[in-house]
């Protein structure tokens, strides 16, 4: 992110700033009553695992203390929803809250916190996809529309800002299609960032999404601002997912975070299984 987040405990004694987090989580989307042509979907997170790291933190802070932030933000994360309002060929309308914790300005600022969260985590479900029948080669374009290439909200605002997409179908086989997409845009956050991403998904031949990945950087006079990279991927129900520790780690990159000694490195990705 390119300003601190703060992660605070809910009675307000311990809490710290980060610009980078990993959340891990598994997320059930269910069909809501339609409103017209729009279809309702409502995602809600049935578990998760979180790594953040600490920004200016001294060599005598316990990282057990950021840990135990960690698990209360789970705590509050597990059975939080967001509803979006698609269109009938999958792009979204609007999405928002709906269980956002309201009150105290520290109730309200968590409630930000944690929709932020829930927002990145599924922003890579709302790319537009094609129709079938698909053929290597075909094109279509997107226009200032997704979530995953739109700068995040932040305290509620949407930036302002501009984005192409640019998606094509690279492969075509007996049960799976594999769609490669780039983009190029602009977002004004903290001056004028330049925003650059790519995504590769894999569909179903009916055009059912099956899996994505994603990287998304914003740029500042080359220096960047904004990375979110990730990947989504559909389960099977009843499928147990190890989704890793709870911890503090040291921050990706060059960053101006002041880790402590000793913690484990920024957590790797990997890919998404088949």
């Amino acid at each position: 992110m390119p300003e601190a987040k703060w992660f605070n405990d809910a009675g307000g004694t311990f809490g710290f700033e980060t610009r980078s987090w990993q959340l891990r989580a598994v997320l059930r989307c269910t069909p809501q009553e339609a409103k017209g042509k729009r279809a309702l979907v409502r995602c809600a997170v049935e578990d998760a695992a979180l790594q953040a790291s600490a920004f200016q933190r001294s060599a005598d802070d316990d990282p057990k203390e950021a840990e135990a932030v960690l698990q209360e933000l789970l705590g509050r994360l597990r059975g939080y929803a967001l509803e979006a309002e698609l269109t009938d060929d999958g792009r979204v309308k609007r999405w928002d809250s709906v269980d956002r914790p309201e009150g105290s300005l520290r109730e309200t600022d968590t409630g930000w916190l944690l929709e932020l969260m829930v927002e990145r985590a599924v922003a890579g479900l709302w790319l537009e996809s094609p129709e079938p029948p698909f053929t290597v080669g075909q094109q279509f374009v997107e226009y200032d529309k997704n979530p995953l290439y739109v700068f995040p909200r932040v305290d509620g605002a949407f930036p302002q800002g501009t984005a192409q997409v640019l998606h094509q179908v690279t492969a075509v086989g007996d049960t799976v299609v594999v769609v490669d997409s780039v983009v190029e845009g602009t977002a004004a956050v903290v001056g004028q960032l330049r925003v650059r991403g790519r995504s590769r998904e894999w569909l179903g031949v009916d055009g059912a999404l099956q899996r994505r990945t994603w990287s998304v950087d914003a740029d500042l006079q080359d220096v960047t601002k904004y990375h979110h990279a990730g990947w989504i991927r559909e389960l099977a129900d009843g499928v147990k997912v190890d989704l890793g520790p709870v911890r503090q780690v040291r921050a990706p990159g060059d960053g101006p975070e002041k880790d402590l000694p000793g913690l484990p490195g920024w957590p790797g990705l990997g890919e998404p299984p088949p």
